[in-house]
């Protein structure tokens, strides 16, 4: 399986946006914990259940 994100803009720097993706991901440690071990991570998103239409 593959995932692709595509950033297209100027200026784009493209070595800060490739280790602020790799940041984000898991470790092997923290993948093989589960669902319980990850649900006390931060979420850095906004609350999204409202009405998005």
């Amino acid at each position: 399986m593959r995932q692709e994100l595509v950033f297209i803009g100027q200026g784009l720097n493209q070595k800060k946006i490739t280790q602020l993706l790799d940041d984000c991901l898991l470790t092997d440690y923290d993948l093989l914990q589960g669902k319980k071990y990850w649900s006390r991570f931060k979420d850095p998103f906004p609350d999204w259940s409202g009405d998005l239409s």
